[in-house]
């Protein structure tokens, strides 16, 4: 399955995206790293990026300031 992802390849595609976007980010996420995040963010226009230091990726979700971040994001704060 990995293998598969890596022949695909849509960064060039990111700019094309105009929804307001939030990428969370786990530091400890060893399958995509916080390199990978950052060059995503700068890819689509707009783009808050959040990452949390120690987290992994499943651990993002059941960080105390996930839920305030993402409501934040959505409510325009």
């Amino acid at each position: 399955m990995l293998n598969a992802e890596d022949g695909f390849d849509l960064r060039h595609r990111l700019r094309d995206v105009t929804a307001p976007t939030l990428l969370i980010q786990g530091e400890r996420t060893w399958l995509t790293p916080l390199e990978l995040a950052r060059q995503t963010a700068e890819g689509i226009p707009g783009t808050r990026l959040i990452s949390y230091p120690g987290r992994s990726h499943a651990a993002t979700f059941t960080d105390d300031r996930f839920v305030p971040d993402v409501l934040g994001f959505l409510l325009g704060g």
